[in-house]
């Protein structure tokens, strides 16, 4: 093959990848959950200036979480309090 390029033949052609195509190849993007929607949305509410910062929001539910799954725990090993 290599003496028929230099007899003259043309080398084949390489099928190139549309750019769009090849950008999109490299993102893979997962699929956003219904939680992601949600932070989307809040996000967007918060810019708009119609209510509280999400990432504060989320935050403080956290803690209330953490919070009050330590004082359960707390309570069930000792009950006394």
């Amino acid at each position: 093959m290599a003496v028929e390029f230099l007899a003259g033949k043309k080398a084949p052609k390489v099928k190139e990848i549309p750019k769009a195509r090849e950008i999109r190849l490299e993102k893979k993007e997962k699929a956003a959950t219904p939680m992601d929607l949600d932070m989307d949305m809040d996000k967007y509410w918060f810019e708009a200036g119609k209510g509280p910062n999400p990432v504060v929001a989320s935050l403080d539910r956290e803690m209330d979480d953490y919070f009050k799954s330590k004082s359960e725990k707390a309570a069930a090993v000792d009950p006394s309090t």
